[in-house]
């Protein structure tokens, strides 16, 4: 790179919000206050110095209709929905690898990154590369789900400072404390305090999306989630159970051990990645509610979605 480290930070951020959260010029240029002339310069040199890479991967080919339809229905701008391949089966779907190239643009703009759990974001993030960004922190910014194990955010958080060099800031604590007095005492303990701190200056959040299944055979359900009807759950989200409209059902009566439901959907960049059909009620009612910023998903889901929407479900 022939670049200042400086320079290259100042061409990382034109790109980011060239390529990926896809301003129009003239946003751009006064944003920077920079002619049209000075941002294609900029561009160019920031594929010149390799800040910026144009991969074309067919294995990830991308359905532009849908995503357009998304948009529409949705108004999301930055929606993701990969092909899926002609062999049906997790272990050669694109959704993980085209989803970590996407997240570490991001994060490579970061400074504090909030990480959540979940079968397919543990899946994108065995596709991370490795990098060095000793100045990064990755964090959890709630309790850890007891049925998860290897794609717990914990383990998660630990990986993915392992893979960048970067500090970790992990909760051992449990996702979910009936007693109000004992969740608000384990909030001041050392370790979980940090987690939380950190969290008030996440950039960024990854989470995968849960299913009803996910809580309805959790021990202690009616004390964690009291007065909730569990038939009115569309899917879950930082632990917290929501419906097909994107209501939290536990907004007043919330008992999970988290950095506050409000604050965290006040996070800037609200990351979610998620496969398979029967993840379609809970992807609705996410888009419905404006849960995420930025979504990864299969043709499949997605076309599930659009059928449930069309339907009124």
């Amino acid at each position: 790179m022939n670049v200042s480290n400086e320079h290259a930070e100042f061409l990382g951020k034109i790109a980011v919000d060239y390529y990926l959260n896809k301003m129009k010029l003239n946003d751009i240029t006064e944003k920077y206050q920079i002619s049209r002339y000075h941002l294609g310069k900029y561009l160019d040199e920031a594929l010149e110095n390799g800040i910026v890479e144009i991969n074309i991967h067919s294995g990830s080919a991308r359905n532009f209709d849908l995503e357009l339809q998304f948009k529409q229905y949705f108004g999301i701008k930055h929606i993701f929905i990969i092909k899926n391949p002609l062999q049906q089966n997790l272990q050669n779907s694109s959704v993980p690898s085209f989803a970590a190239k996407y997240i570490q643009e991001i994060i490579n703009q970061s400074k504090i990154v909030g990480v959540a759990f979940g079968k397919t974001l543990s899946q994108t993030i065995a596709h991370f590369d490795s990098h060095i960004r000793n100045d990064l922190i990755f964090t959890q910014f709630m309790g850890e789900n007891p049925i998860h194990t290897r794609d717990n955010s914990m383990f998660l958080v630990q990986r993915l400072a392992d893979l960048y060099n970067a500090q970790a800031s992990p909760m051992l604590a449990p996702l979910y404390v009936a007693d109000d007095a004992t969740r608000a005492g384990l909030k001041m303990v050392p370790g979980i305090f940090e987690a939380l701190s950190n969290s008030k200056e996440c950039d960024v959040i990854l989470s995968g999306i849960g299913t009803a299944d996910s809580i309805i055979n959790l021990p202690q359900t009616e004390e964690i989630f009291p007065n909730i009807n569990l038939n009115q759950v569309a899917g879950v989200l930082y632990g917290r159970p929501y419906d097909i409209n994107g209501k939290f059902l536990n907004s007043i009566l919330d008992k999970t051990l988290s950095y506050p439901l409000t604050k965290i959907l006040d996070v800037k960049r609200r990351f979610g990645v998620a496969e398979g059909v029967n993840k379609a009620p809970a992807i609705l009612g996410a888009l419905n509610g404006n849960l995420f910023t930025d979504l990864v998903i299969d043709e499949m889901l997605a076309l599930q979605v659009l059928d449930l929407k069309k339907r009124g479900t």
